[in-house]
């Protein structure tokens, strides 16, 4: 199975309050999946660097953004794990 991903622009995304994607075009970053830059697995491991590090880059499956029904700024946020009830935290 081929894996494709978008790419956050974590500083626009944090600076807007809204998730930003790479654009096709560069420094055109877009709000808009339809114009936003599609990277296969094999170009993003070839260059974790640029595309996912943490800092200033995010890359996240392409599948997992179209699919997702809500903020899309929920992808950037880990879910802590449920705690059963009675459970020390």
């Amino acid at each position: 199975m081929n894996n494709d991903y978008f790419i956050i622009n974590l500083p626009a995304t944090r600076k807007a309050g809204e998730m930003i994607f790479w654009a096709v075009v560069p420094r055109h970053d877009t709000k808009d999946q339809d114009s936003a830059m599609i990277v296969s697995e094999e170009h993003l491991n070839k260059a974790l660097h640029r595309y996912d590090n943490g800092a200033t880059t995010r890359a996240i499956l392409a599948q997992v953004v179209r699919e997702h029904d809500g903020d899309l700024m929920e992808l950037l946020t880990p879910k802590k794990p449920a705690t059963e009830e009675g459970e020390a935290a």
